[in-house]
């Protein structure tokens, strides 16, 4: 089996319209813990925790900590020149989970990867690690910056927050529009297996090319007024999420939870309004952009 189908068994459908209900636990648990103050700063309090819990809870990992996940996830992207280091750190967060597995497997999909046979022998503890790495960062920090510029971009307009609340086609709309024009991760690089002709520059075979994701989502060419946000533009699609084989494995629960987290913060704090004019980014590795903070406030409420 290859790597990513297993990866793609994670998100099947009916896996996450299980996850769904679990979600909303996690969104209103995290909001009972700001909700009596009448102010947060939705990225440390809300955009980050949520996708870390979600994850586990898609997985089924219960005993990480989550303040010990994000550092650690937030360290890989950070400092490439420690990255194995943090791998063999971010496997030995869930490996004894993992192990456990193994001698008692359970009906989730934690034990699908602890027993999984991938080139027909099952995974040793190094590659457990790494492959569990594609979870904690790609579905951890990329969920949050999105999340996090999708509240900026909608919660200062109370007609469209209002009307994402219950139009599912305009809810998607906006999270792949906040995708698009600010991808959290800006460029990939990837290797050339052919000669390729590009406006009229020869890309020679086995060449390393930096795809600019960022600039490729606002190109005047495609994009009518390309720096604004717009959920209801009439474009073709955006590359935030990859393209053909390289296509986000993980955007779906990625969606389902960036869709959970909006309406479910409307639903408790419907009163809810900015109090940044502008949201500043911090850049890492010359790729990877996530919101500094997205402060806000509203009436305070009691915890569910």
């Amino acid at each position: 089996m290859a790597a990513k189908r297993l990866y793609m068994e994670a998100f099947a459908p009916a896996r996450l319209k299980a996850l769904e209900p679990k979600l909303i636990d996690i969104a209103n648990s995290l909001i009972d813990a700001f909700a009596a103050r009448g102010s947060c700063d939705l990225v440390e309090d809300y955009a980050h925790p949520l996708p870390v819990l979600g994850v586990c809870s898609a997985i089924g990992v219960s005993g990480v900590s989550v303040d010990r996940m994000r550092k650690v996830s937030s360290d890989f992207g950070k400092d490439p020149s420690r990255r194995q280091e943090v791998i063999a750190e971010l496997g030995g967060l869930v490996m004894g989970e993992l192990m456990e597995r193994r001698t008692n497997p359970k009906d989730d999909y934690l034990s699908r990867v602890a027993n999984a046979e991938l080139n027909g022998r099952k995974m040793d503890e190094g590659d457990l690690a790494r492959f569990m790495v594609g979870f904690f960062t790609a579905g951890h920090e990329t969920t949050s910056s999105t999340l996090s510029s999708l509240l900026f971009h909608t919660l200062s307009r109370p007609d469209l927050r209002e009307r994402m609340t219950t139009d599912d086609t305009l809810m998607s709309a906006a999270i792949e529009e906040t995708v698009r024009l600010n991808p959290p991760f800006q460029a990939f690089h990837r290797t050339t297996t052919t000669d390729v002709e590009v406006s009229g520059a020869v890309i020679p075979a086995d060449s390393t090319v930096r795809l600019c994701y960022g600039a490729a989502n606002r190109d005047p060419a495609v994009f009518e007024q390309p720096d604004q946000f717009d959920p209801e533009r009439q474009a073709p699609g955006h590359l935030g999420f990859g393209a053909g084989r390289h296509l986000c494995a993980g955007a779906p629960l990625a969606r389902l939870e960036i869709k959970t987290a909006f309406r479910t913060l409307l639903k408790r704090l419907p009163d809810i309004v900015l109090t940044q004019e502008k949201l500043d980014y911090s850049f890492s590795d010359g790729a990877f952009s996530a919101p500094l903070k997205c402060t806000a406030s509203f009436s305070p409420a009691n915890p569910v």
